[in-house]
């Protein structure tokens, strides 16, 4: 289903046009004036238009000028009864996406505007790509975060960067306030005006009550020409932390789906960060202890989720989770470190399942690009599951299976046995299972490449100690 806007000043075509899309199952909006739709779709997300040229009052012509002016970035398909195609082609120079020659069939419009949408669908998912891959950058910029009011500042200043907010504020809960809501004090950077101060202090307040994102329209902005605010809250280990809130000045857009899935991201990372300067406590529910029942049902459906999204990752987790046993017992490790190792095997691999189809079914090597967007939706599933009470092990050994034995990996950089144990176990048990697997791009390696690759990996990516454990596991 997607949001369409009609318009044609002959009010007929306009009906007939609206019914055929709805029928269609669209959500679809007729006007026969086009000032009428362009207040419109400066409030509503609309994704495709459809408009005739030659009208009373607003033309299409003039509509789509004043849609470039105002940053809509929404295909335009137009219709012309002119046999020449002379406003057909100035449209398509004024950046329609396509036009339709009058009179014309419906099934016709229906395939433009199905090549439209898939167009826009493609476009937006590149441009979330893009500004995730950026929005992962700042995992190494936070962990040199020296205080709250550092990381706030950084956050701030990419989390405007990649929406093009022109300002941002991090609202902060005081924990010595009877509610978070009542304390919540401005902690960067301060508001400009008293009057500022107020309305932003509205907007974090009932950001905090909803706990949800937030898309607040401030028609008169100050004396200003008004202005979009986006708010949505920050959670550390399932409590709120803050309300992070940007603004977008007017004539710009609303804040559309992209800008709400990189402030989600944002606001993980964000959180990523507090807990690691270790400015927020973690609670732990009495009745969740890592390994209850409750969570090791929830564990096995994220593994199933996994594998039916992935390519070749049929038990996976399953394979890992056996491997990884062996491994501890030839090191001779006590048994209550693997304690919580089913959950780590199980959940480890969720944040696959944020990852385009087309990415897991490349035929290709992943680009230094595609893993970095990988790597993006490994810190959203850590601070997640951080957020789960009686997850919080699991979490750190999904955070530093990112890392590396000799300190080049992520997000913190550490290495040798600062790296949680189990972590250096999945590291080269996922390795290991993972080669022995076929992929799109590749055949399944035999023993010997793989545990060879491994080796070729010691004191580098892997732990040595594992690595020799592997080895002598299997008898090479």
């Amino acid at each position: 289903m997607a949001r369409l806007v009609i318009i044609d000043d002959e009010s007929h075509i306009t009906d007939i046009i609206t019914r055929f899309f709805r029928e269609k199952g669209h959500e679809v909006q007729g006007f026969t004036r086009a000032d009428e739709a362009l207040t419109h779709l400066t409030t509503a997300q609309v994704e495709l238009v459809i408009t005739d040229i030659a009208m009373k009052g607003l033309s299409g012509l003039e509509l789509l000028s004043k849609m470039k002016a105002l940053g809509l970035d929404i295909p335009v398909i137009v219709t012309t009864g002119n046999p020449s195609h002379n406003s057909a082609v100035l449209a398509l120079r004024g950046g329609a996406f396509d036009y339709v020659v009058k009179p014309f069939h419906l099934d016709e419009i229906a395939e433009r505007a199905e090549k439209a949408l898939s167009a826009k669908r493609v476009k937006d998912e590149n441009l979330l790509y893009s500004k995730l891959v950026s929005l992962h950058s700042i995992s190494r910029v936070t962990a040199e975060a020296a205080s709250m009011e550092d990381l706030s500042e950084k956050v701030i200043k990419l989390g405007t960067k990649l929406t093009g907010s022109d300002g941002g504020w991090y609202w902060v809960s005081s924990p010595s306030s009877d509610t978070a809501i009542s304390g919540m004090k401005v902690l960067y950077p301060e508001a400009g005006s008293i009057g500022q101060h107020a309305f932003l202090l509205k907007v974090a307040r009932s950001t905090a009550e909803k706990m949800d994102v937030e898309v607040t329209d401030a028609a008169d902005d100050e004396g200003g020409p008004g202005a979009w605010y986006l708010s949505l809250p920050v959670e550390v280990s399932s409590a709120l932390h803050g309300v992070l809130v940007f603004r977008r000045t007017k004539p710009a857009p609303k804040y559309d789906a992209v800008d709400l899935e990189v402030f989600n991201q944002l606001a993980a990372t964000f959180a990523l960060g507090i807990r690691a300067l270790g400015l927020f406590p973690r609670t732990v529910a009495p009745d969740m202890a890592e390994g209850g029942k409750p969570l090791e049902s929830w564990a096995r459906l994220i593994g199933q989720m996994v594998d039916e999204h992935c390519a070749g990752y049929e038990a996976k987790g399953e394979r890992v989770e056996a491997l990884g046993r062996v491994l501890m017992q030839t090191m001779n490790w006590p048994a209550e470190t693997g304690e919580s190792w089913p959950l780590v095997c199980r959940i480890y691999d969720i944040a696959k399942v944020r990852v385009p189809q087309r990415m897991l079914e490349d035929k290709n090597v992943l680009a230094d690009g595609d893993l970095e967007f990988v790597h993006a939706q490994a810190a959203w599933a850590c601070e997640r599951i951080s957020s789960i009470p009686g997850l919080e092990t699991t979490a750190r050994v999904l955070e530093d299976f990112q890392e590396s034995f000799d300190g080049s990996g992520r997000p913190r950089g550490i290495r040798g046995r600062a790296i949680a144990p189990l972590a250096r176990v999945l590291a080269v048990a996922d390795a290991y299972v993972s080669m022995r697997s076929a992929r799109p791009y590749r055949g399944a390696l035999s023993e010997v490449d793989s545990i060879e690759v491994v080796r070729q990996g010691s004191g580098k990516r892997f732990d040595p100690e594992v690595v020799l454990a592997l080895s002598k596991a299997r008898g090479l």
